[in-house]
């Protein structure tokens, strides 16, 4: 005799895929890895974002610290932008007009407005020797 398939035989086999308890569990696991995860890649990415502008900062402050050191006049005062004025004259450039570095062209590179506002946290207006010139203040807080 040929064995029965009837369906409703107490013996059928359970069928494939996930109970909704299983899913749930799934899900929790998943809600609780974004809680833990969400607030340090946001804090990761803020100090990448002040690392970025203190060395931009730094950049800055070491062309303007080579400019003034030959006497070419390139700083801003307040009254016509004050730091962030002069970051975007060094983002275009400089051009010694005369002596011994006559055509030497001196520029920080391509900075953002963005990083420009930022960077000019970390920096201040200082009279060194005969010229102005822009320091770096490590202390300041963005």
């Amino acid at each position: 005799m040929i064995p029965s398939t009837n369906s409703s035989s107490p013996s059928r086999s359970r069928s494939s895929g996930f109970s909704l308890t299983e899913l749930l569990i799934v899900i929790a696991i998943i809600g609780v890895t974004t809680l833990i995860s969400v607030p340090m890649i946001t804090n990761l990415l803020s100090k990448s974002k002040e690392t970025l502008s203190r060395q931009n900062a730094q950049r800055a402050v070491s062309v303007s610290g080579q400019l003034s050191a030959i006497g070419v006049a390139h700083v801003l005062p307040e009254s016509l932008g004050g730091v962030e004025a002069t970051l975007r004259l060094l983002r275009r450039g400089i051009s010694v007009p005369d002596g011994p570095m006559q055509g030497k062209y001196f520029t920080v590179g391509e900075i953002s407005d963005e990083n420009i506002a930022s960077a000019s946290v970390f920096m201040e207006i200082v009279f060194e020797t005969k010229e102005l010139q822009l320091g770096y203040n490590p202390n300041a807080t963005p």
